[in-house]
């Protein structure tokens, strides 16, 4: 409770009639004085009762058009206030949305302490330009008594607040799937490591040597050229961890159609379906420079939340920091190369540096391969490993495959094909097409691994066109000599 000016010129007011009293020796101006101040004691005992009695009464509500929007988008925010007790006091409800949301309009409902309304509502408009998940804090109420003696200000419970997810913005054609056809099982059906006569279809994969023929799905057999088979997988607990490549080759690509925009929209799915089923889930992100980010498996509320926002926060490096000297590699070769005088601070130092940059290189030296044998592997349990890269270190994604894919684990890779996302657009769409062919042979070398399964991730529009396009002109090329020929 805070005491107003008018309180205090009151308590001066009765100040002077005391010092009057005691001057004039005039018992009556005292008793004025007495009077006044027992009044505002009487005033001072009503505001903390009526206070008290209007927190308990009052319900304030907040609600939004929308719960999960897209960054720069503006959603709608209704405040309503009930008072349920008829306070005698002049309320004030102001709603308090997070750091970084820009309003516009009126963001605060009032209620006068004569009205016989006793509900009020307001709206106003919030734009969020931040990816992240948000809540509202508490609302602050301020009250004032009719005669402008006390008033107070302090938060109250909501009795409905919203959480607000905001999302970068998604590619356009988001394409998920193998050899061009859309897999919808890509996010992650609740499905068992072990493959047997299961309720749903997982994926495809090439028919083997052993596989029943009543597994052989015609269809897509008839359309790659190819036997393929689906395997079916029963319902059950796992440990989803999804291991995140973020190093420069996945900054390639157009703003906002980047291979890592493309992965993070895969990452949330991922985080999504696992969060869906209440399984444990895990996040392991990697730069150029080593383990970045590490979350082992946990089924929790504030896991699940957590991991989403590192996903969405990921950005890729293009290039080192030029603030942190000997962070990488190089740094730490230049450094050693420029000792060349034999002068004794050089002959010290040569040593230590040289040893900085064996550790640099271990550091800098397959993250992939290093996070899986150093941080997953150990892990307990079934683990459902989802790893989501590109196709640029093939030799190290297979050795990473290969170490994830322990005893019955089952390992998902995500791949952005790298001729999905070259500068230039598609002015050579036959060698883009012979390109593809070649990242179609290797996503089928590591499918054909047992319990991995391959998908590449990209513009459906730009791999459609390399299809099409490509196929056409492939065609017509094989042709040519056979024209020729009398």
């Amino acid at each position: 409770m805070h005491a107003t000016r008018r309180y205090w010129i009151t308590i001066g007011l009765v100040a002077v009639l005391t010092v009057a009293t005691v001057l004039t020796a005039r018992p009556l101006v005292g008793l004025g004085a007495a009077l006044i101040g027992a009044v505002l004691l009487a005033y001072q005992y009503i505001f903390i009762h009526a206070l008290a009695r209007t927190v308990e009464g009052l319900t304030v509500e907040i609600f939004t058009g929308r719960d999960s929007i897209l960054t720069d988008e503006t959603t709608t925010v209704i405040l309503r206030v009930a008072d349920h007790v008829g306070s005698p006091l002049a309320l004030a409800v102001e709603a308090r949305p997070p750091v970084g949301a820009r309003l516009t309009g009126t963001r605060d409902v009032s209620l006068g302490a004569d009205e016989t309304d006793h509900e009020a509502q307001t709206e106003f408009e919030v734009t969020w330009p931040v990816t992240g998940t948000f809540e509202f804090d508490r609302p602050q109420l301020a009250v004032a008594d009719r005669y402008g003696l006390f008033e107070e200000q302090l938060p109250i419970d909501a009795r409905s607040s919203p959480t607000v997810t905001v999302e970068p913005h998604r590619p356009q054609e988001m394409h998920v799937g193998s050899g061009g056809e859309r897999i919808g099982a890509a996010y992650g059906e609740h499905e068992a490591m072990a493959i047997g006569s299961g309720l749903e279809p997982d994926v495809l994969r090439e028919y083997t040597t052993g596989d029943s023929a009543a597994r052989i799905d015609w269809k897509t057999t008839a359309r790659m050229n190819s036997a393929y088979v689906r395997e079916y997988e029963t319902d059950t607990d796992r440990e989803t961890v999804i291991l995140m490549d973020t190093r420069e080759s996945m900054t390639a690509g157009p703003p906002g159609e980047t291979k890592l925009d493309y992965a993070r929209q895969v990452g949330i799915a991922l985080a999504d379906n696992a969060h869906e089923f209440n399984d444990p889930l895990g996040l392991y992100v990697v730069t150029d420079e080593g383990l970045a980010t590490r979350f082992k498996p946990a089924a929790n509320r504030h896991q699940y939340i957590t991991i989403k926002e590192r996903i969405r926060d990921l950005e890729g490096v293009t290039e080192a920091d030029p603030a942190s000297p000997g962070r990488t590699q190089a740094a730490a070769r230049r450094a050693t190369n420029q000792l060349t005088d034999q002068s004794p601070f050089a002959r010290r130092l040569r040593p230590f540096l040289e040893e900085q940059t064996t550790r640099i290189q271990q550091i800098d030296h397959d993250p992939l391969v290093r996070t899986i044998r150093s941080h997953i592997r150990p892990l307990q349990g079934a683990i459902w490993t989802a790893i989501v890269t590109d196709d640029t270190n093939r030799a190290e994604l297979q050795e990473a495959v290969s170490l994830a894919r322990r005893g019955n684990d089952h390992v998902m890779v995500f791949l952005a094909p790298s001729v999905l996302f070259e500068s230039g657009g598609l002015s050579d769409v036959a060698g883009a097409y012979d390109r593809y062919l070649e990242f179609e042979e290797f996503r089928r070398q590591l499918s054909r691994m047992h319990r991995v399964t391959v998908f590449e991730m990209g513009p459906g529009d730009r791999l459609e066109t390399i299809l099409t396009s490509g196929a056409r002109l492939y065609r017509d090329r094989t042709r040519q000599p056979q024209s020729s020929t009398p």
